[in-house]
């Protein structure tokens, strides 16, 4: 609809339009869509953020680290295999962070930011573990995790301390 209004009003030319409109085509996520026509006017600064994510791995590893946008429910299913989220770093535009563990002989490692506070109260454990290492005021995010872990682990920390800055 952006697209047609903004050749109708002449800001770009029927060859952009054509290019976009295959690049819409072609988008399989809402950030590929959200790029096509950024620097039109009434364009989002940023791409949405989905409400659900699901990462999963079969005898295999997931991780995430660095810049990443965080959404509110994210769900994460591993059989025989790691799943390692780092959000020290991470864009989170949520005050809760809803986190669905579906662990099988597997394992999580989760690394929070600064601030953050998490509840793994929420978790069904058989023939594993759940470990809280986040030593956090909890002033900042909260992150809830929820689900089944089966002959696995899941283990929250806090962010990597350096020896030059302090606790």
């Amino acid at each position: 609809m952006r697209l047609r209004e903004a050749m109708s009003e002449g800001r770009i030319t029927l060859e952009e339009f054509d290019e976009r409109t295959q690049h819409t085509l072609q988008a399989r996520t809402r950030g590929e869509l959200a790029t096509i026509g950024a620097d039109l006017p009434g364009a989002a600064a940023r791409p949405a953020v989905e409400d659900t994510v699901v990462l999963s791995g079969i005898v295999g590893s997931v991780k995430r680290k660095g810049d990443w946008q965080v959404p509110r429910h994210l769900v994460l299913r591993a059989r025989l295999g790691s799943v390692e989220l780092d959000f020290t770093s991470a864009r989170i535009e949520h005050r809760v962070v809803t986190v669905e563990l579906d662990i099988l002989g597997g394992s999580v490692e989760v690394r929070l930011p600064e601030d953050a506070a998490a509840s793994l109260s929420g978790v069904e454990v058989i023939l594993g573990s759940t470990e809280d290492h986040s030593r956090s005021s909890g002033s900042g995010v909260r992150f809830e995790f929820t689900g089944r872990i089966v002959a696995g682990s899941a283990e929250v920390r806090g962010p990597k301390r350096s020896f030059l800055r302090p606790r």
